[in-house]
């Protein structure tokens, strides 16, 4: 199926601003409710656009798909990465399955899940939100020179499949939000890996969104969205065992987060931090024990710990059988 969206391609990875994922960033700022979708529709250098989209969709601020969206994320904890995803498969059709994108979370009535869908499209049409997205072309592609200018110097990627090993066949792609302003989120779509990315909240350009401010932010940003799609499914294998963890030594941890009770979750993204400051160690050694002790700071309390198993053994087994269960 032919893209929508505009993109370019550099080094085998596709830099892109999707389609989909930018009408979400419509619905987002149009919401009045910002808080119920997690603040999706935050200012991060890119006021210009947000004014565009008002102007633009203004008489649509009060439609059924951003209501819908609102309720999801109150009703099912559908939010944060669960949207994004969402709209993503909506360029791969035929890969939309209502339990796979609930999962860890309530899973919505079909009839509900399917009204959403078909909303989604109504709205698109009515709104003729394919015109605003051509309009902004310029924009999109700009962003996306910006970034593969910075990104030549650096090689994230190959670190993290060398590291982890990997020979599968994956498309990876690039994709830049400008609407979507609350997270950085990692999603596979049948091989397609995607690592979708906010503004900085620093520019170099006055106003206009900057997605690649800092490389040390980037770069590791890069690898950590990257590395979910491998590292996520290894420690959901060993679920049964981390079932039988004591949870209550991390109560106090999990609660920084929005992750309840899951460890698992925790788990993967210790591990996943533990191989960007392998990276860093490789890439910015100076900042090397800066980037641990900030990890620590934000509730990564093993990461030094986690990063040790990895240099001294590494090479999967089954990732050290997840970190010694956990150290």
């Amino acid at each position: 199926m032919k893209s929508k969206s505009v993109f370019k391609e550099y080094d085998n990875i596709i830099f892109t601003v999707n389609y989909y994922t930018e009408l979400l960033g419509v619905l987002s700022i149009l919401s009045e409710n910002q808080l119920a979708i997690k603040e999706a529709g935050i200012e991060r250098k890119n006021s210009e656009y947000r004014d565009d989209v008002l102007d633009y969709f203004g008489e649509y601020k009060y439609n059924p798909v951003t209501l819908m969206l609102e309720l999801f994320s109150e009703q099912y904890y559908f939010n944060y990465d669960a949207p994004v995803s969402l709209f993503l498969h909506l360029e791969h059709k035929n890969t939309i399955n209502r339990k796979s994108l609930c999962e860890d979370r309530k899973l919505i009535d079909k009839q509900k899940f399917n009204d959403f869908i078909k909303s989604i499209e109504e709205f698109a049409e009515v709104s003729n939100y394919n015109d605003f997205y051509r309009k902004h072309k310029t924009t999109y592609l700009k962003v996306i020179d910006n970034f593969i200018d910075d990104y030549k110097h650096y090689d994230p990627l190959t670190f993290l499949l060398t590291f982890l090993d990997i020979k599968t066949a994956n498309k990876y792609i690039v994709n830049f939000m400008l609407g979507i302003t609350n997270g950085n989120y990692g999603v596979n779509i049948k091989n397609n890996i995607y690592a979708n990315l906010r503004p900085y909240r620093k520019s170099r350009y006055n106003d206009f969104p900057d997605f690649s401010y800092s490389p040390i932010y980037y770069t590791t940003l890069i690898l950590h969205e990257f590395a979910h799609a491998f590292i996520n499914p290894l420690i959901k294998g060993f679920n049964q065992i981390i079932n039988n963890i004591n949870i209550s030594k991390y109560d106090e941890i999990l609660e920084r987060f929005d992750y309840g009770d899951n460890l698992t979750v925790y788990i993967a993204e210790t591990v996943i931090r533990a191989i960007e400051c392998l990276y860093v160690k490789q890439q910015f050694p100076i900042e090397h024990e800066v980037y641990i002790q900030d990890n620590v700071k934000e509730g990564f309390i093993l990461i030094r710990e986690v990063e040790n198993i990895l240099i001294s053994k590494n090479k999967d087994s089954r990732l050290n059988e997840i970190i010694n269960v956990f150290l």
